[in-house]
């Protein structure tokens, strides 16, 4: 899915890590995780990556840009791609 952000030539990505330990999450979750760690450090990145913890601010920033899609009707942005990913909220 990584791939397909880069697809929506977007500007930088920011992924949130959930808060809670990893042995808490879903099984699935913790795939989609490595899954993603392996790509990150397999391939080079054109664009930014940043990793932040879940917290208030973050999911404020999560909010934020929800919200900004939904104003430009993007219905099938990168932000719904990354939902597609990882959609544990």
């Amino acid at each position: 899915m990584y791939r397909n952000l880069l697809k929506y030539s977007v500007a930088g990505i920011v992924i949130i890590v959930p808060s809670s330990k990893l042995s808490t999450l879903e099984p699935e979750v913790i795939d989609q995780i490595h899954q993603l760690e392996e790509i990150l450090i397999e391939e080079a990145t054109s664009v930014p990556v940043y990793l932040i913890q879940e917290d208030e601010e973050a999911q404020k920033l999560y909010e934020t840009v929800q919200e900004s899609a939904e104003s430009l009707g993007a219905t099938s942005s990168a932000f719904q791609s990354k939902n597609d990913f990882l959609n544990y909220h």
